[in-house]
């Protein structure tokens, strides 16, 4: 895939992850993806269309959205996270602090039955931003 067609995904994937976020909560998706990407090694379109890893491209998910019904400004917003995040460099930008994972709890908790995936007991809290709270 095409630097800029995985940028597009990246986009898509930051607009409808944290539509409701504000600007550092899409920031903070976007520097997520970012993240696990790099530690595993995977391309960006590999990282974000896996199976189960992101709950906006999962078949059937709860929280699932339509890319035409997103707002202009929430897409705006979205490209400008993902262009920030694409192009820091330095760690010491990231405000998620190397987080590879993130979820809503209270969204994850309603939908689970009142219980959160295994992998965040594995996992070290870094932040919460707005609704999501990352993981390292």
């Amino acid at each position: 895939m095409r630097t800029k067609d995985e940028i597009a995904l990246l986009v898509f994937t930051v607009a409808m992850e944290a539509e409701g976020e504000p600007y550092m909560g899409k920031l903070a998706v976007a520097w997520t993806i970012m993240n696990r990407s790099r530690k595993f090694g995977w391309s960006l379109s590999d990282t974000i269309l896996k199976d189960k890893h992101f709950s906006a491209w999962n078949e059937g998910s709860p929280t699932r959205m339509r890319l035409d019904v997103i707002a202009d400004d929430v897409m705006d917003s979205a490209e400008q996270a993902v262009l920030h995040a694409y192009s820091g460099a330095r760690r010491e930008e990231d405000p998620t602090g190397g987080a590879t994972h993130y979820l809503n709890k209270e969204l994850t908790k309603k939908i689970r039955g009142g219980r959160l995936p295994r992998w965040v007991a594995t996992m070290k809290e870094t932040v919460t931003i707005g609704r999501h709270t990352f993981y390292a």
